[in-house]
């Protein structure tokens, strides 16, 4: 019996997982599909209780209104379903229209002052606060600010049309209630999204060192270590390397020798090294230093290999260098690097 029990619970948390992930993207899209899901669960939950007639006031205006709150939370679902509408669009306007329902809900609720009305008039006040709760940890943006505005308004046309009402004081709790929600919405909302753009900076700059060397996150972090260990006075050079494939390997040293390189190059010009050095030459060499083929050389000097072949004829003729000698590793030696 537990075991179907844990497997229906897996499946439950597989089809949840399913459609968030389908409908949603990052920390902020993932919370607002949540409680959009849920503010219209809530919504429809509280109409069917109405119109089995197990809640709220059994008369044929009423009624009509809660067949309008379904209808409208359907179809802002089924639109956000079909794509038709983004989920903030979707979930805005559902806010909307449904603050818009229940405010006419309890105006009519003072004006006709049907039986129990001013139980009904703090439980609708509940719902209205249960919405704002929900647009406020979606975070979507304006909604709180003006489901607050238009929750105070309901309040001052209940107080206006009622000012002998025993509830008055009950009801201006809400007012404050919805100020204060609306305005930690709007702080938490520039906090999360603040949040939000330095975990995607973060992940996209590491996103790009991986590419670039070729890495795996498990061996970024082992590299992070390894200089955190360096700092400490422990080596831990050899086992980095040794997690690490040939390519990544073949990656970082390259560019530890072309920053090495480059360092060696800003301390002295290559003309101050070889004042004698035609600037072919020096272009030649800089490109030679680089790692640079005859053949990739000839490409990027617009020269061909045969011109760049005598160019560097003509550069290991003035090094005095024998045949054997490798032109990058002696220029590397006259540069002290």
């Amino acid at each position: 019996m537990k075991e179907k029990a844990a497997t229906i619970e897996s499946e439950q948390q597989k089809i949840l997982i399913n459609f968030l992930n389908k409908f949603s993207s990052g920390i902020e899209q993932r919370l607002r599909l949540i409680m959009f899901t849920l503010s219209v669960v809530m919504t429809l939950l509280a109409i069917f209780l109405h119109l089995s007639g197990i809640m709220g006031i059994n008369k044929p205006y009423f009624n009509i209104l809660s067949i309008f709150y379904f209808t409208e939370s359907v179809v802002f679902f089924v639109l956000f379903y079909h794509h038709i509408l983004s989920l903030e669009k979707a979930f805005f306007w559902f806010s909307i229209v449904s603050q818009v329902l229940q405010s006419v809900r309890i105006f009519s609720l003072t004006y006709f002052q049907p039986e129990m009305y001013n139980e009904m008039i703090i439980n609708n006040l509940i719902i209205l606060y249960t919405l704002l709760l929900y647009v406020t940890f979606g975070l979507l943006k304006k909604a709180p600010i003006i489901l607050s505005i238009c929750t105070l308004i309901t309040i001052f046309g209940v107080k206006y049309l009622q000012p002998d009402n025993p509830n008055n004081s009950i009801i201006s709790i809400f007012g404050v209630l919805a100020v204060c929600t609306a305005l930690g919405a709007v702080i938490s909302q520039r906090t999360i999204h603040q949040l939000e753009s330095e975990k995607n900076e973060y992940q996209h700059t590491e996103e790009e060192v991986l590419r670039v060397f070729n890495m795996t996150r498990m061996q970024l972090h082992t590299y992070l270590k390894m200089n955190e260990a360096m700092v400490k006075g422990e080596d831990a050079t050899q086992t980095f390397f040794d997690m690490i494939d040939d390519q990544a390997e073949k990656n970082i040293l390259e560019a530890a020798e072309n920053r090495k390189l480059a360092k060696a190059m800003q301390r002295a010009s290559l003309s101050d090294v070889f004042p004698s050095f035609t600037e072919a030459e020096l272009a030649v060499c800089e490109l030679v230093l680089k790692g640079k083929t005859q053949k990739e050389i000839a490409i990027i000097l617009g020269k061909n290999e045969n011109n760049i072949s005598t160019v560097r004829g003509h550069i290991r003729k003035k090094l005095d260098l024998e045949p054997e000698k490798d032109l990058k590793e002696e220029l590397l030696k006259i540069l002290n690097v």
